[in-house]
């Protein structure tokens, strides 16, 4: 797309507009949609420009401008409304990913454009809308794209499982989650491995089930003589109690059978009479 071509684009929706720049779709004469990035800041236009990008750019009266391909596609909402398996939803990230490493976009643009609102679905691939956020640049750094996509990735993964599905996640699952909220992904290469090893299905429910009996028993077998030695010592306690119960009111009908004023004198009684 030649350079001049900045000049005939007409704007069709502007999203996170900041003081930072902002993100638009725009359209051209022949009818061609493209994402127009304009930046206002110094410091993150230097920042974009330093990210590598083998996009069309130019910079008019301050403004950084860069031209980016547009892809039409199904939204992330309605993608989940269909109850995608794991590994659909496994495939999903692998193609997001695979995106992400070939893409002519620096990378602070695809850490900005990170969002599930930016998805867009046809069939098994999935695009990453390259619509930043400019709102959430921070001078200095600190938001790598590879971090910002794996967090996009696990919500990818997780979304929409019920409380017992959570229960059934495997373990590739759980390892990428972990990384993830620790973020301990560095490279495209490590998290697409780790996307790679997660299984078509989460845990069977039957297998779920055997663990959880297996570990029932064995907490059992491992607490039962102290819960033995419990329980006597708790009957024990009951048995003490009730016997000081009976020996009380057995004392108290002792007592009562005597009228007071009596003196017993062996077989005799002085009464006065």
């Amino acid at each position: 797309m030649d350079r001049a071509a900045f000049e005939g684009l007409r704007v069709i929706r502007r999203v996170y507009e900041s003081r930072t720049g902002c993100s638009e779709v725009c359209r051209t004469d022949t009818g061609e949609l493209w994402v127009r990035l304009r930046v206002y800041s110094g410091g993150c236009q230097r920042e974009v420009l330093s990210g590598g990008g083998r996009e069309e750019a130019r910079l008019d009266r301050g403004v950084l401008e860069l031209l980016l391909p547009y892809r039409e596609g199904g939204l992330y909402h309605r993608w989940l409304a269909e109850e995608p398996g794991l590994g659909q939803r496994r495939d999903a990230c692998l193609s997001l990913v695979a995106q992400c490493v070939e893409t002519v976009a620096p990378p602070i643009v695809v850490a900005l454009a990170a969002r599930t609102e930016n998805l867009r679905f046809d069939g098994p691939s999935v695009w990453l809308q390259l619509l930043p956020n400019w709102g959430d640049w921070q001078p200095g750094g600190g938001q790598d794209p590879v971090s910002a996509v794996a967090e996009l990735c696990r919500r990818i993964l997780t979304d929409g499982y019920s409380a017992l599905a959570v229960r059934r996640y495997p373990q590739e699952l759980r390892l990428l989650c972990a990384r993830q909220e620790w973020r301990g992904y560095q490279s495209w290469g490590q998290l697409q491995r780790d996307l790679a090893a997660i299984p078509d299905e989460l845990i069977p429910l039957g297998r779920l089930y055997r663990g959880l009996i297996r570990r029932l028993r064995a907490g059992i077998r491992r607490y039962a003589k102290p819960a033995a030695c419990l329980v006597t010592a708790a009957l024990v306690a009951v048995a003490l109690v009730s016997l000081a119960g009976a020996y009380l009111t057995w004392r108290d009908q002792q007592e009562t059978q005597t009228w007071p004023g009596v003196t017993a004198i062996g077989d005799q009684r002085l009464d006065g009479g």
